[in-house]
């Protein structure tokens, strides 16, 4: 694809969207994508729409604890990562929310309308920072495409410093974000994960314990497994009333350390999303967690 220099404005896409939509709809044929006077019909997957910032040279913590900045799911539920400071330090805060389905239908067609789908990797050329991380955007539709940006938002925000670097960025990309962004719902509620990931090890001599432990029923050094390599993290996945309990007692923290028995710990915790994948005794990277493929659910749009 040739790469576009002319944005293509937001608000023209979703005017032409309501235009398609207004159109009478015929003839549907299920069971695998399929286009009949624009009536899509496919077995949706149960991850819609995901959006996932990472890498750079960074703490394990910091790239361990990584979640998706946006998750969209086919039954409309949507789950929202927000990095917030407070008190001189960074945490994280995830958050929910409901889509309608008419609302998912426009949104997929609006992001087909932009031209998502038929970028290529030389469509975008990286530019103005290094070391920054990348934005990997994924749609799973009636069409599907997963696409890799570098320093995507920093370039989105800052065009204007960049110059002459900046004009070549593809309106199609720009665009498929502000779509998706656009759509999050104002009202979010605090999203109560029914799993978490935690990840404990023995505390490096500088750290500084905040505490003791403070969960009398568990402790830290039943989570360390003996001969994990120094790039390991000692993780587990736990589930009812003890998920909560780290879940809390994080709140939102990349890491604590705790003094439990006669050693210091570093303890990480990330919630894990609905049909997230996780595989424990992993050394940490900047790779995505995938998520489930199944169960499918057969979805026609509009």
């Amino acid at each position: 694809m040739k790469n576009s220099t002319t944005k293509f404005p937001l608000i023209q896409i979703l005017i032409l969207c309501s235009a398609l939509m207004s159109i009478t709809w015929i003839s549907i044929q299920s069971g695998h994508p399929t286009l009949h006077s624009q009536i899509y019909s496919w077995d949706a997957k149960p991850v819609l729409i995901e959006m996932i910032s990472g890498g750079a040279r960074t703490s394990p913590a910091f790239a361990w604890g990584i979640t998706p900045e946006l998750v969209l799911y086919s039954d409309g539920q949507m789950i929202v990562t927000q990095s917030v400071k407070e008190n001189e330090r960074w945490k994280r805060k995830w958050l929910t929310g409901k889509i309608g389905h008419g609302k998912i239908c426009r949104l997929l067609t609006a992001i087909q309308m932009s031209g998502f789908f038929e970028l290529t990797p030389e469509d975008y050329q990286w530019f103005g920072a290094f070391d920054v991380g990348g934005t990997t955007i994924t749609i799973q539709g009636w069409v599907e495409k997963s696409y890799a940006a570098y320093n995507l938002h920093g370039a989105m925000t800052h065009k204007d410093v960049y110059g002459e670097e900046a004009e070549g960025f593809p309106a199609e990309l720009e665009n498929t974000v502000l779509l998706i962004e656009n759509i999050i719902p104002s009202s979010l509620t605090p999203y109560n994960p029914a799993q978490v990931v935690i990840g404990v090890n023995v505390a490096p001599d500088h750290a500084n314990a905040e505490g003791n432990w403070p969960i009398s029923d568990i402790h830290l050094s039943s989570f360390i497994v003996p001969g994990q390599p120094l790039s390991a993290i000692n993780d587990s996945v736990l589930s009812g009333t003890l998920a909560q309990e780290f879940y809390e007692l994080m709140d939102g923290a990349y890491l604590r350390v705790f003094h439990d028995g006669d050693e210091d710990y570093v303890v990480l915790m990330r919630p894990l999303f609905p049909y997230e994948t996780w595989v424990e005794g992993d050394v940490w990277s900047f790779e995505r967690h995938p998520f489930l493929e199944t169960p499918t659910t057969l979805m026609t749009c509009p």
